[in-house]
């Protein structure tokens, strides 16, 4: 079982914001760089499962940081997934 975190696209447009800029100095300061973005398009989990099958595993749980809706998306989040 492989377990991670992972961020979406939606913080991009969040670091132009004032609590943004501090969200990415935290990250800095903390040594987590944020080189990689993955897709917010709802529903998450579904473009998650799409992204670990295309490496060979399988997505077991996923939990979104905050709430997702059609017009909200989700900043990033918490997954488990398994070798097929």
């Amino acid at each position: 079982m492989v377990a991670f975190d992972y961020g979406t696209d939606a913080n991009i447009k969040a670091y132009r914001r004032p609590l943004g800029r501090l969200k990415k100095a935290v990250f800095k300061a903390v040594r987590e760089p944020q080189t990689f973005w993955i897709s917010s398009e709802p529903p998450m989990k579904k473009t998650l499962a799409a992204l670990m099958d295309a490496y060979g595993l399988s997505l077991r749980e996923q939990l979104n940081y905050g709430r997702e809706t059609k017009r909200t998306r989700s900043f990033g989040g918490l997954a488990a997934a398994v070798l097929k």
